[in-house]
């Protein structure tokens, strides 16, 4: 820009013999200008930024907020922090401050421990800066633009701690096993599918065994193949009234009674027998 006049005040000739230097001779344009003469006057032709009749005043667009004299450019200049960042002039110098995830001049990029893996313009923190905890079950990515927990086969979950449908951890082992619907159990007519202990098996109807329920549980026999276990004779516990014996060899356990008794516990007389003072008649 320029600022001036001649040194006497007066417009001066360009024909004047002491030359047409003379007019800068009073001009004073401090450290940022520079006079030069303009016909019969000295002007001061000030520096980018820079205005004023000596050069000391900042332009629009630049600033000297630090005081130190010198003009530099303004947030209000041709600034560009981008979506991400806000100019800041306070301190003397240009400057984007960046939003958390951000860094570069312009805002532009991912700072150390942010991504854009995604290539939305958008920088979340990565799986370190995320710390996100997957479990034992699961793993972080953020291959996708945003940190995420990966699940193991079997698992599901925003922490990888819930269990796919059709499978269950009801014992809380942290393994995920199938439920009865998904087992496939064929647990026959004389049981049925149980998984709260967290694994699907058949529970069998009492005196009954086997993956099927198609055996008899120990204590129990089928001694005449009816299909039907009852109880043997041990499980019975039957003492007989120590005048008999228990069989179950027929399928059901029974007292055999010595000849001289009868009754289910053989304890009653036989017929021709009495207990007046004691068996024999």
């Amino acid at each position: 820009m320029i600022f001036g006049c001649g040194s006497d005040g007066t417009s001066g000739s360009n024909n004047d013999d002491q030359g047409a230097e003379k007019w800068c001779v009073d001009v004073q344009c401090g450290d940022h200008g520079e006079c030069q003469v303009d016909g019969s006057r000295g002007v001061c032709v000030c520096d980018t930024g820079y205005a004023g009749i000596t050069c000391d005043v900042c332009v629009d667009g630049y600033q000297d907020n630090d005081g130190d004299g010198v003009c530099a450019p303004s947030c209000s200049g041709d600034v560009a922090c981008g979506e991400h960042g806000s100019c800041l002039d306070e301190l003397g110098v240009v400057l984007c401050e960046c939003e958390a995830g951000y860094e570069g001049k312009s805002c532009d990029t991912c700072a150390e421990g942010y991504q854009d893996n995604d290539g939305d313009g958008v920088c979340e923190p990565d799986c370190v800066t995320s710390a996100l905890d997957c479990g034992e079950h699961g793993y972080c990515v953020d291959t996708s633009g945003a940190a995420s927990c990966a699940c193991d086969q079997g698992f599901e979950g925003e922490y990888c701690d819930n269990c796919v449908e059709g499978t269950q951890d009801r014992d809380g082992d942290g393994i995920c096993r199938p439920t009865c619907a998904e087992s496939e159990l064929e647990c026959g007519a004389l049981g049925l599918c149980d998984d709260s202990s967290g694994v699907a098996e058949c529970v069998c109807n009492t005196g009954y065994a086997g993956a099927d329920c198609d055996e008899c549980a120990e204590g129990y026999q089928d001694n005449d193949g009816d299909g039907v276990c009852a109880p043997d004779c041990d499980t019975r516990g039957l003492t007989c009234n120590n005048h008999g014996t228990c069989s179950d060899e027929l399928g059901v356990a029974l007292c055999e009674c010595e000849a001289e008794y009868t009754g289910a516990d053989c304890d009653e007389c036989a017929s021709g027998y009495q207990d007046d003072d004691g068996c024999p008649e």
